[in-house]
């Protein structure tokens, strides 16, 4: 049953990834990040109300489960802004790399606080994902016809970072609760990720100026799809961690939507598989496999 959730949030993500590309086109700052992904959660939150709601098991949280949920929120809030600001200054597939690397996080923090196991073959698999970012980082340069700036790489381990924290922090959802339903945990997560969000806003607030912005209904269509597909994602990707170890289930999901990426990104974003560009799929593939297979 593990697998399933793990197949079914790989789809998910995939449609959360190209709804993402899409709305980067409409986020030149930080702000505009942050306030398309308000909205985001706001209708992640009255989503999740409306299951808590259906599933009769109230609102009610453990302070552990509160206090897990207030950094997964804190962590998300952090992930979807600097992904939608990666993803515009970057080609798709090396924010993808990136997201891809960030399975060192929960593997690493499951083995420290879980006992979870890591091997030799983790350690050659995270190695060949190290050479493969840099592989990627080359051919990211060559098709936007720039290098990229120390910010950019910033950018990008924020990426890194918040997407490893609230992987793992799915995992302690599923050691810590105590009969508290996953919905009711991504519940709270979209809750205070919204709260971050407009505090961000609110403390980033330029002045006022004359011209007024226009209202892009494409963008607000693609911000309800890709709402969907983050509460879908989240949902199936917690069950699916109370159910496989780390080593399984990360690899697994980021790996997959790492051999599906391109495709995508060919087909939708014309991000041409130049032979640097697959050499690094491939050995990004290539670790993801020795890492959950052998």
């Amino acid at each position: 049953m593990g697998y399933i959730f793990a197949f079914t949030a790989i789809f998910f993500a995939l449609m959360k990834g190209f709804c993402g590309k899409k709305i980067s086109n409409y986020t030149s700052r930080p702000q505009d990040a942050a306030y398309y992904n308000v909205i985001r959660m706001l209708i992640c939150i009255v989503v999740g109300a409306i299951l808590v709601a259906f599933e009769g098991t109230g609102f009610a949280v453990s302070l552990g489960v509160f206090t897990v949920s207030a950094f997964s929120g804190i962590s998300l809030a952090v992930m979807v802004i600097s992904w939608l600001m990666a993803a515009r200054k970057s080609v798709y597939m090396l924010v993808d790399v990136y997201c891809t690397l960030s399975v060192a996080i929960p593997l690493a923090l499951s083995a420290i606080f879980y006992n979870e196991k890591i091997d030799v073959y983790d350690v050659i698999g995270l190695t060949l994902l190290g050479i493969a970012t840099y592989l990627i980082a080359g051919y990211s340069a060559k098709e936007k016809k720039q290098k990229l700036k120390l910010s950019d790489y910033v950018v990008l381990m924020l990426v890194f970072l918040s997407i490893g924290f609230t992987n793992f922090l799915q995992k302690v959802f599923t050691k810590i609760s105590n009969g508290e339903s996953v919905t009711v945990f991504n519940f709270y997560t979209y809750v205070f990720a919204a709260a971050v969000l407009v505090l961000f806003l609110v403390f980033t607030k330029k002045e006022k100026t004359t011209q007024k912005k226009k209202v892009n209904l494409k963008a607000y269509i693609l911000v309800c799809f890709m709402a969907l597909s983050l509460f879908a994602n989240s949902l199936f990707a917690t069950l699916a961690a109370g159910k496989l170890t780390s080593a399984q289930l990360f690899p697994l999901t980021q790996g997959s939507t790492l051999a599906l990426a391109p495709v995508m990104a060919a087909l939708f974003f014309g991000e041409k598989p130049r032979p640097r560009l697959i050499v690094g799929i491939v050995l990004c593939f290539s670790g993801l496999i020795i890492m959950n297979v052998l």
